[in-house]
């Protein structure tokens, strides 16, 4: 079974430089969760995640980059593990 190696700063802290940088490229670089993900080194759900903790976004369906990033996820209920 192949196994997805998880970013590298998945479910660490988050210091207030790192903070201050995920504000910016949302809010004045227009980047898309995807691209912000990839920057930091984190997942896109621990980006929407800090996005509505910090208030800027409502719900993850506002987030820019949410509708490209859900429709490549499988379908609830679809999703089965690899045969190994």
């Amino acid at each position: 079974m192949e196994q997805t190696q998880l970013p590298k700063k998945h479910n660490k802290r988050w210091p207030d430089t790192e903070l201050d940088e995920l504000h910016r490229e949302y809010e004045l670089l227009e980047w898309t969760i995807q691209e912000i993900a990839i920057h930091h080194e984190r997942c896109v759900d621990g980006i929407l995640y800090k996005l509505q903790q910090l208030n800027l976004i409502d719900t993850w369906l506002d987030a820019r980059g949410y509708q490209d990033w859900a429709r490549d996820l499988p379908e609830i209920g679809t999703w089965r593990w690899p045969e190994s």
